[in-house]
């Protein structure tokens, strides 16, 4: 049975009057799945432990009261400990959260951590590194450990058998093991923010993996092994790296959330022939690309927002128009002289093609589109037949309550409120 999230137990110990202000201890809240700690029979350590807990209380007594609460204190946290890493059964029950406790020099305590421990949270611990010893916890299913200062994994995770989620984002890793190819029931990878230079193609063989972030690194290429096994995936962000290529998404028949923006490509992505029929947003903004096959967005009939602007695009092709639920099109600051002639999908709301200097037409079927309410058509010098439609597509955005129209002039309009 999975681990439910449990929050961290109360901190008595900060509150102990023999510490500083703000200081804390660096030991783990551990619960069960129901947010307690586990209680059995005294084990023999437990026993020695309790010896222990008494001499240091008759030795405290002559420090005075702080030191007495002290003392007590930390001989609970150590029973509580035992107890829960005692706990019975074969199934992962317990959760660990070390949030914000300072690990920089002593590191994560896996020895200390329940063998069946279920959940670890240790973001912002000023971890520099996760120890060998993380493969021991076969249990794990989810490991959080974002915001650190870690630059690698140990190859033991594969160790983690069990893991579903990896969240090691906001850290600065430089490369990701090819024992991560192991951790087949892996549903979830977020590397994002960290200083990835290549990713291990042993990723390509995950074929549970569901949502991948590794956005906001250096990587320069992808190749077609990366994607292989990634028929699961639905969500997929690669933006902000490096890319000059990258292999083809044909695997990903289930993907529905695609952002390849802010990198270097200069061709679109290969799709699958048999097409991707949940795929719903695409943004590859800000790249370097000059043109789309003809044909290309029949491969993504459901899609209802893409972000292309910023590229170097002549032309949007026609087939962008047989997008049936087509909602946004950003194609701005691109070098466009023409949009397609095709009739666009009467679900069209927001249409920015601002900034393509070469564009001096637009399509007639655009005045149809009764849905529309955010058009910026600014910086375009519209031909007289042009300059008319614009008119009537603006008398449309306006009679929407929440419409807001940009002239070729820049002149912003906006529609009344509704009464």
């Amino acid at each position: 049975m999975a681990p439910k999230d449990t929050p961290k137990l109360p901190s008595h110990r900060a509150q102990s009057p023999s510490k500083k202000p703000g200081q804390s201890s660096n030991r783990p809240a551990v619960s069960n799945r129901d947010g307690q700690s586990s209680k059995r029979g005294d084990s023999p350590s437990a026993r020695g432990k309790k010896k222990k807990k008494k001499a240091g209380k008759a030795k405290a007594k002559e420090g005075g009261e702080g030191e007495l609460e002290a003392v007590e204190e930390a001989a609970e946290e150590e029973e509580e400990l035992e107890a829960v890493a005692e706990g019975g059964g074969d199934s992962a029950e317990f959760t660990a959260d070390l949030t914000g406790l300072d690990l920089a020099t002593e590191g994560l305590p896996v020895a200390e951590l329940p063998t069946k421990l279920g959940h670890l949270t240790c973001a912002e611990c000023k971890l520099k590194e996760l120890p060998a010893d993380i493969g021991s916890l076969e249990l794990l299913t989810k490991l959080d450990a974002n915001s650190n200062e870690l630059t690698s994994l140990p190859a033991t995770i594969e160790g983690c058998a069990a893991l579903e989620t990896l969240e090691v984002y906001s850290n600065k890793i430089k490369e990701l093991p090819a024992a991560l190819g192991k951790l087949s029931k892996l549903k979830v990878l977020n590397a994002f923010n960290n200083q990835l230079r290549k990713l291990p193609a042993d990723i390509g063989g995950l074929s549970c993996l569901e949502e991948v972030n590794v956005a906001a690194n250096k990587l320069m290429m992808l190749t077609d092994a990366h994607f292989a096994g990634w028929g699961a995936v639905t969500t997929l962000s690669l933006y902000e790296n490096n890319l000059v290529r990258m292999g083809s998404l044909a695997p990903l028949v289930a993907l529905e959330e695609l952002r390849i923006n802010g990198n270097n490509l200069e061709e679109m992505p290969a799709l699958s022939p048999e097409g991707h029929a949940s795929l719903t947003v695409y943004e590859i903004h800000k790249n370097r690309i000059a043109s789309i096959p003809d044909d290309y967005f029949k491969a993504t009939p459901a899609l209802q927002r893409l972000s292309i602007w910023g590229n170097q695009l002549a032309a949007l092709p026609p087939s962008l128009c047989t997008c049936g639920s087509l909602v946004g099109v950003q194609a701005h600051e691109n070098a466009l002289a023409s949009l397609p002639t095709e009739v666009w999908p009467e679900t069209l709301e927001t249409l920015f093609v601002q900034q393509n200097a070469p564009l001096t037409s637009l399509p007639p079927s655009l005045k149809d589109c009764s849905k529309l309410k955010r058009i910026n058509f600014d910086k375009l010098a519209l031909d007289d037949a042009s300059a008319e439609i614009a008119d009537a597509i603006k008398a449309l955005v306006l009679e929407q309550s929440d419409g807001i129209y940009w002239a070729p002039s820049g002149e912003k309009t906006m529609g009344k409120p509704a009464a």
